[in-house]
């Protein structure tokens, strides 16, 4: 398993890929800052198979599948329940900025 914050990070990627592709409620600017959320997690084949392997994990519960705005607020959910020294890690501090901007943009 990598580093601590790989399911979480796989997570959030995952939920900030989903909103980038909804057409209806999300303007050109909050699709691209969704993008550069999840490119920013640079999540890694050992990242994917630390996710696959976390069944029950606290990051995997209560994702749901909605609009953009949820997705979004979702991914940052996960990422704002890291304990602080992994939040302090600059790929998530930046991901989280990226989907905190994309949330202006959203219909």
């Amino acid at each position: 398993m990598s580093d601590p914050t790989s399911v979480a990070r796989v997570r959030a990627a995952d939920l900030f890929t989903a909103a980038a592709r909804h057409d209806v409620g999300l303007a050109p600017t909050a699709q691209l800052r969704c993008l550069e959320a999840a490119a920013t997690l640079a999540v890694t084949a050992d990242d994917l198979d630390a996710a696959d392997a976390a069944i029950d994990h606290p990051y995997t519960s209560n994702i749901r599948i909605g609009s953009a705005e949820e997705e979004i607020r979702e991914g940052l959910r996960i990422l704002a329940i890291l304990d602080i020294e992994f939040f302090a890690d600059r790929r998530i501090r930046s991901s989280a900025r990226h989907a905190r901007r994309a949330l202006r943009y959203v219909h």
